[in-house]
C-alpha cells in the first residue's frame, strides 16, 4: 500500500506513516518496497513476521473484547446493548 492510502485511511499523515514503518522495518515487521511504475512512490508492507504478530494480536484483542460479556445471557446482552446504545447517542463518530 502507498504510504500516502495507508495514512489517509487510518487519519494519519505520510510522515506520520514513516515515523510508525521505520521501527518496524528494524525489528522485521514491516518493510519499504520500490513501486515500479512510479519510483517515487514507496510501498508499504507488512512482513510474514508482522503478519504473525497481527494474527496474534488480533486473536487476543477479540478475546480481551469478548470477556467483559462472558457469562451472560441472551437478555442480558441485550439489555447491555441497549444501554451502550443510549449512552452512545450522542456520541458523533
Amino acid at each position: 500500500m502507498r504510504r500516502i492510502d495507508l495514512a489517509s485511511s487510518i487519519g494519519l499523515t505520510a510522515s506520520g506513516i514513516t515515523r510508525l514503518v521505520s521501527p518496524m522495518e528494524k525489528i522485521g515487521l514491516g518493510k519499504k518496497e520500490r513501486n515500479e511504475p512510479e519510483a517515487r512512490v514507496s510501498l508499504v508492507k507488512i512482513t510474514p513476521a508482522g503478519e504473525t504478530i497481527l494474527s496474534d494480536a488480533t486473536t487476543t484483542l477479540k478475546e480481551s473484547a469478548n470477556r467483559p460479556f462472558d457469562g451472560l445471557n441472551q437478555n442480558s446482552l441485550t439489555h447491555s446493548l441497549e444501554v451502550l446504545k443510549f449512552i452512545g447517542k450522542d456520541v458523533y463518530v
